[in-house]
């Protein structure tokens, strides 16, 4: 990759909807941290990943429980 024109990795980037530093990287954890700017969120989430899948199942099923409460009740107050 020529490193002294990055104007296609920033295109790239973009469509991907990823950081730079991501695609050259590659780690997820620098994507949520960038996407994320509750260090108590990314805490949490780095802690499930330590999870076992089965956990992680549960986990996962009570965020979308709740996220689904919440759009109910939004769309409900409308």
């Amino acid at each position: 990759m020529n490193t002294t024109d990055n104007g296609g990795l920033k295109k790239m980037a973009n469509a991907l909807d990823v950081s730079t530093d991501y695609l050259m990287n590659c780690t997820t954890s620098d994507l949520a941290a960038e996407n994320i700017q509750d260090k108590t969120l990314i805490n949490q989430f780095n802690r499930i990943t330590e999870l076992s899948t089965e956990n992680k199942i549960v986990v996962s099923k009570l965020i979308d429980a709740f996220l689904f409460q919440q759009e109910m009740k939004q769309k409900l107050a409308q």
